[in-house]
């Protein structure tokens, strides 16, 4: 009797069922546990690489399929009607396995390689974080749709696997069994037509590494890293053992990647688990793969040891990059995750009497969202501090502090800002150049393939005016122009505007009230309302050539 079944049918099968008691049932301890005995595949195979030959999982049975209950007829259950065939027995059962090279109706990529279908993280991962001092189980599979092969010889889709039943137990204490069917007296196992089968490749790796301290996360293939510290496991390096990184059959019948991570030497923080196929991988993660999503059940292991640990759900969620082929997922270790990790990439650009500040979003937001990002700065000497900007998280990454001294450091930092407080800081630290002298000429770096180029820096021109109508608020409209001179012409092009107001009394920092465009002619005006008594002035941003520059400061207060 043969069933045809889809991944998720099959995962109810041979995953979904709970715990059940053995009272009543035969014993067959002895033989579960004789030494030698390993588990049995159940789940289909397709083998991206057809010359791996030697560093894929060794298989119980021979050829591109088998079973044979006969070994030892005696180790088997009677479970809710089923007759269960015990795994690490003499009995032998192995699915339908088969090189990609040799099937026709897979999905493949113009380089020839399997379009992986699926990406399929350990829900324990998915599911919760971690404690420091625990032994982590990290699993990865790559799953493959394998609807559309066709077997000749019987009409049948897919490729033929086995059901397989939990019997008891949890963890390294599971036990499952394959459904046995009888026929004229004799067992055979019980065959599933599947739609989705493994894939298997043996040129991938999995990195581990802190990220909520990183400065930035750039991924390396050479390295199998995003950053410079770390952990890197690669298949066929080191198999067995401790440290051991390879493909196994679980006792479930199926087919992961698997690793024991131990946490008991390192320190708490959020990491990133990656999983990448190396450039000659016969598979490749493209924007056609997915990842399958977890089911939560009651009396999973994730469940399980989130309620023995005291942990809580952390809704970790797996990533998938096709552009460098690899899937990731953050995990926390010991971590308060509420907050969000520093921003990324803070760059900072000097020109003269201004740094421009540039970062990209956190590895984490946090508990989120995102609402903006905190900019401070101050004199490295501790002579001064600049005030704080908050820049909203819906405009550019980006913030630029004028009116700095020339030749003295600063220090800058940016922290995002939630609901739930402000996240770690990134800092970085910058030096403003000075103003060259009058005359003096300042050396533009060329372009690519042509000349350096001596020019002369001039005063950009920022004029603003103010018109106040002062009642319960004040009403400003503020317009002006923006030009340069060179070589004794007016030269206008568009440009950005920022407008401030410094509200009256002591320790009272200047805030952004507007940042404008120019039009072609570098003129502007635009509106605005304040509340209290203060002062207005405009500043424009620096160019190449150009000096920022700074308005005439207006003096606006109520009427009286």
């Amino acid at each position: 009797m043969r069933k045809r079944l889809s991944w998720g049918r099959w995962a109810a099968v041979c995953a979904g069922t709970t715990a059940l008691v053995l009272s009543g049932l035969p014993a067959y301890a002895a033989a579960e546990e004789e030494e030698g005995y390993g588990n049995n595949l159940a789940v289909p195979v397709v083998w991206a690489e057809a010359a791996d030959a030697g560093v894929r999982p060794v298989l119980r049975g021979t050829g591109p399929q088998t079973e044979d209950l006969t070994l030892d007829p005696a180790a088997h259950v009677q479970l809710n009607g089923d007759e269960l065939f015990l795994q690490k027995t003499a009995n032998t059962w192995q699915a339908e396995n088969a090189d990609a090279a040799a099937l026709s109706g897979l999905a493949m990529t113009e380089a020839g390689k399997v379009d992986v279908s699926t990406v399929d993280w350990g829900d324990n991962l998915e599911a919760m974080d971690w404690r420091t001092g625990m032994q982590v189980r990290v699993e990865t599979k790559l799953l493959q749709d394998v609807s559309g092969l066709t077997d000749a010889a019987d009409a049948t889709t897919g490729m033929t696997g086995y059901v397989m039943k939990k019997v008891s137990g949890q963890g390294q204490d599971e036990s499952w069994g394959v459904v046995g069917l009888e026929d004229s007296g004799a067992w055979h196992a019980q065959a599933a037509q599947a739609t989705e089968a493994v894939l298997y490749t043996s040129k991938g790796c999995l990195s581990i590494e802190r990220i909520d301290q990183a400065n930035t996360l750039t991924w390396d293939p050479d390295t199998h890293m995003w950053t410079d510290a770390g952990t890197v496991k690669c298949l066929g390096e080191v198999t067995d053992g401790p440290g051991g990184y390879n493909a196994e059959v679980t006792v479930s019948g199926g087919m992961t990647y698997g690793f024991v991570w131990s946490t008991k030497s390192i320190s708490a923080g959020l990491y990133r688990l990656t999983f990448s196929l190396k450039p000659d991988s016969g598979a490749a993660i493209t924007n056609n793969t997915t990842v399958l999503q977890p089911v939560e059940e009651e009396g999973s292991a994730a469940l399980a040891a989130e309620e023995e640990e005291g942990g809580k759900p952390g809704g970790n969620t797996a990533v998938l990059d096709p552009a460098n082929n690899l899937t990731y997922i953050d995990v926390g270790i010991s971590y308060n995750d509420s907050k969000p990790t520093r921003p990324l990439d803070l760059q900072a650009v000097p020109d003269v009497g201004s740094v421009a500040l540039s970062w990209k979003t956190p590895a984490s937001a946090g508990e989120g969202p995102i609402t903006g990002y905190s900019v401070t700065g101050k004199r490295v000497d501790g002579s001064a501090t600049l005030p704080e900007t908050i820049v909203p998280a819906d405009q550019a990454l980006a913030a630029t502090y004028l009116g700095l001294t020339g030749d003295e450091p600063y220090e800058f930092s940016v922290a995002a800002v939630t609901p739930s407080g402000t996240g770690d800081t990134a800092t970085v630290v910058a030096t403003p150049k000075s103003a060259p002298k009058p005359g003096e000429p300042v050396v533009v770096p060329a372009e690519p393939g042509g000349d350096v180029k001596q020019v002369r820096r001039n005063q950009r021109s920022l004029k603003l005016k103010i018109r106040v109508r002062a009642q319960e608020r004040i009403k400003v409209r503020a317009f002006g122009e923006v030009y340069a001179v060179q070589a004794g012409e007016k030269v206008r092009t568009r440009t950005q505007v920022t407008l401030w107001f410094n509200p009256v009394g002591k320790n009272k920092p200047a805030r952004v009230i507007k940042r404008i465009r120019t039009n072609a002619k570098g003129e502007f005006t635009t509106r605005f309302q304040v509340q209290r008594a203060g002062s207005v002035f405009a500043t424009v941003a620096q160019n190449e050539t150009m000096l920022a520059a700074r308005s005439k400061v207006y003096t606006v207060r109520l009427a009286a």
